[in-house]
Formats: structure tokens, C-alpha cells, sequence
């Protein structure tokens, strides 16, 4: 089974010393509809949304060696389309201004001759505005 960006980052951050939990949500009703045939019967069943805190966040996390609280947003190899997600997020700047954020992408690398996943990180600072 695949692991998730959400699941690489968590154990990265904990790893690192940091308490960290999700603020991502599963909106069971929010998705759509979608339609299949069981028994000769058309059914359908919601897809359901992920929902992040404030549009930008996946995970709070307080770091031992690091002052304020800290958003993360993880992703896979979609690193520049999140990462223009978050500059064009009304609440960025907000958070900014109390808070730490950064963008986690992740990819895998070959290292010899074995593929390791390694973490592309963006920290975000009103400098980027």
C-alpha cells in the first residue's frame, strides 16, 4: 500500500522531535456523486473532499528548537502548484505574521540502486510577497 505525503511528513516531523497532528479534515459529503452497478442496480455514493485548515494546512506542529506554531502543508511531486496555492491564499500572509509555514513536496530518489523518498521543503516567509 502506498504511504501518503500527510503520513511521510508526520514521521519526518516526529523524527525531527516536533509534536505534530492533522489539521486536514475528510468531508465524507462534500465530493460528489459517484455512480456504479451492483446487482444490476445503479448506485451512487459521495467521493467525499479533503479539507485543510485555512486551505493551506495539513499538519500542526511545534518544533523543541523553534518558537511559534508551525503549518505544513505535504504534498507529492505537485510541489510548484501547491506552492502556488499557498502564495494566492488569503489566509498566508495572516498566518505568517504569527506563525511559521512551510511546504513539504516529496520524491522518490534513486540512491545506488533503490528508490528513497526524500522530502523538497519551502519555508514561507513574508518575504516571498
Amino acid at each position: 500500500m502506498a504511504v501518503s505525503p500527510t503520513k511521510r511528513t508526520l514521521d519526518a516531523l516526529k523524527a525531527q522531535g516536533a509534536y505534530c497532528d492533522m489539521a486536514e479534515r475528510f468531508l465524507m459529503y462534500g465530493g460528489g456523486l459517484k455512480f456504479s452497478t451492483i446487482g444490476g442496480k445503479r448506485v451512487g455514493r459521495r467521493t467525499g473532499v479533503r479539507k485543510d485548515l485555512f486551505g493551506i494546512i495539513d499538519i500542526i506542529a511545534l518544533f523543541p528548537d523553534r518558537e511559534g506554531i508551525w503549518g505544513i502543508q505535504s504534498c507529492g511531486t505537485a510541489f510548484s502548484e501547491h506552492k502556488k496555492k499557498i502564495l494566492s491564499n488569503f489566509f498566508t500572509q495572516k498566518w505568517l505574521e504569527k506563525g511559521g509555514l512551510e511546504l513539504w513536496g516529496w520524491r522518490p530518489l534513486k540512491e545506488g540502486k533503490r528508490k528513497v523518498w526524500r522530502p523538497r521543503v519551502h519555508q514561507f516567509s513574508l518575504l516571498d510577497f
